[in-house]
């Protein structure tokens, strides 16, 4: 079992004097095309595994 590929960014934010590394934000954005194929990937994924059992 592979699971999809979920890219780092380095994005770090000031939140309120704090800095907060925030690596995946990428994927709250359903516009983005990356988002939409990690979601296709994580469903053919779980397609596959749950299509095995009873």
């Amino acid at each position: 079992m592979r699971y999809p590929d979920a890219p780092r960014l380095d994005l770090v934010e000031d939140l309120h004097g704090h800095r907060v590394a925030d690596p995946y934000r990428w994927l709250e954005d359903p516009a983005d095309d990356r988002t939409a194929g990690w979601a296709a990937a994580q469903d053919e994924l779980a397609a596959e595994l749950l299509g095995g059992l009873p």
